[in-house]
């Protein structure tokens, strides 16, 4: 079966929806499950950061902090982890070895903007991470002239552009023949927000004047309609034995967060911020697999994603790993990790 692995950026989990968005989401997560979807409420996100999450749940393994600290050229270096997932991940080369083909759909943030092991690649050319930066230096600003510049160094309509560009061939993608794997990173409902309900633009004086919050759920609602129009789309196109993962990398940020993130204390953080954060959607569609004999259950954590998927599809005997979940103390200090499953855990 193909098989599809859709990253959404920061989408909240049930729990930190309903406290800190007012939010419910049943209706969506009901209709997942009317399409053959197992969803469980109490999913957490592994790590608090993306290029952590991702790169473990792509590796099925959790992450040795130590190797990757010794790695860095400060505790600020972000670069031995964003090499991680530029390079041979564990999944897409076990699908590959099984004959199928990687499809990449990127978006605009450059670490995952490509992988060594893709046999192709779709992402918008418009503007990315790494020319947004360089636009902002000095020289670059130096040679050009206020007028011709963009007029901002985050242009939302360009990002609106990549997020758009992505779900656009996230549609056409499941007609290609297969077996194909793809891999999606959509940063949405991420900000900047940038679609209202209907998915029209919201600018940055309408997100200024309706507030944080409202923003999100505003564009939230929009994702989810969409999901569930390319869910359809993947169970007409690749056929109903889809294989399909819809996951969140990690929740929101905290509003003290927000505020201040790089005075922003993890140690310090409340249970209900670390409910925000960590609490994930997690959506996994295997059709004729038992999935709880797998080895799914309600508190599921994503390192341990694919070695359910593996096992429940491809006939592997993967052990499960202990789901367990690490935030780091702070932006200064990326990989100085330290345990928090034991706030997480309600049961």
């Amino acid at each position: 079966p193909d098989v599809y692995y859709i990253i959404l950026d920061r989408y909240a989990g049930s729990t930190g929806l309903a406290e800190a968005y007012d939010f419910d989401n049943e209706p969506f997560l009901t209709a997942l499950e009317e399409r053959g979807f197992a969803v469980p409420r109490n999913a957490h996100a592994n790590y608090v950061k993306t290029p952590f999450s991702l790169a473990s749940s792509l590796n099925i393994e959790l992450l040795d902090a130590d190797a990757l600290r010794a790695e860095a050229d400060s505790d600020q270096d972000r670069e031995p982890i964003h090499r991680v997932l530029g390079g041979h991940l564990a999944v897409p080369v076990a699908l590959k070895q099984l004959g199928y083909r990687y499809f990449h759909v990127a978006n605009w943030w450059t670490p995952t903007g490509t992988n060594v092991d893709a046999d192709r690649t779709f992402r918008y050319e418009g503007q990315d991470e790494f020319s947004t930066v360089l636009a902002q230096t000095t020289l670059l600003r130096a040679i050009t002239e206020p007028e011709a510049a963009p007029t901002d160094p985050w242009d939302w309509r360009v990002l609106r552009k990549h997020s758009q560009y992505a779900l656009d061939r996230l549609d056409e993608i499941p007609v290609l023949p297969g077996p194909k794997f793809v891999f999606a990173h959509l940063l949405i409902p991420h900000d900047p927000y940038v679609f209202d309900r209907d998915g029209s633009f919201m600018d940055r004086e309408q997100v200024a004047a309706q507030g944080q919050p409202e923003s999100y759920r505003r564009q939230l609602t929009y994702l989810n309609d969409r999901l569930l129009q390319l869910v359809d789309r993947i169970i007409a196109g690749s056929g109903d034995d889809a294989v399909i993962m819809l996951q969140a990398d990690e929740g929101p940020f905290p509003a003290r967060y927000r505020a201040n993130e790089w005075a922003f204390q993890w140690q310090d953080a409340t249970d209900a911020e670390l409910e925000e954060k960590f609490g994930i959607l997690f959506a996994m569609r295997v059709p004729g697999a038992d999935l709880e004999a797998a080895g799914l259950h309600d508190a599921i954590t994503p390192v341990n994603t694919f070695r359910i998927i593996f096992n429940a599809r491809f006939g592997t005997d993967l052990p499960l790993l202990p789901d367990r979940i690490w935030a780091h103390e702070n932006l200064r200090h990326f990989y100085d990790f330290f345990e928090i499953t034991d706030r997480l855990r309600h049961d």
